[in-house]
């Protein structure tokens, strides 16, 4: 019974972590969709400065989202605050995947400022923005 209780566990396991990776890969997606509908607005309104963001999101919340002038949002804030606040502000989601929390880092090298978000180093899934570009990156090994 132990044997069969052990098994079941390891089980569970190794499909929770697969569901949650799964998640947040979605999650990315989701966001890279709301990046791309960000910048086909800008264009389409002109190439705004801001746009609101229930035009995005479909919550009209009556904020608005910045954006630098090639047409892609920028953070309220250059530091992981920022980025999480991006990330909530596209999605309408809290930074969670599955009851696991999104780690939020924000980044500089060589001059390119880039919000990172993952779920943890165990599951080497991870997630890049760059703001001046509007580039995306998604590292998984599922």
């Amino acid at each position: 019974m132990l044997i069969l209780i052990g098994v079941w566990f390891r089980y569970y396991e190794t499909t929770e972590k697969d569901f949650v990776k799964t998640n947040f890969v979605v999650q990315t997606h989701h966001f890279i969709e709301a990046i791309q509908l960000v910048h086909l607005e800008w264009l389409l309104l002109g190439k705004p400065k801001q746009i609101s963001i229930g035009q995005i999101n479909g919550f009209d919340s009556g904020k608005m989202l910045q954006l630098n002038t090639l047409g892609w949002p920028i953070l309220q804030s250059h530091d992981a605050a920022g980025c999480q606040v991006l990330w909530q502000a596209l999605l309408g989601l809290p930074l969670m995947s599955l009851k696991k929390s999104i780690d939020v880092a924000y980044k500089i090298n060589n001059k390119q400022d880039r919000c990172e978000y993952s779920i943890g180093s165990e599951t080497r899934v991870k997630f890049q923005y760059f703001i001046q570009t509007g580039q995306t990156h998604l590292y998984r090994d599922i």
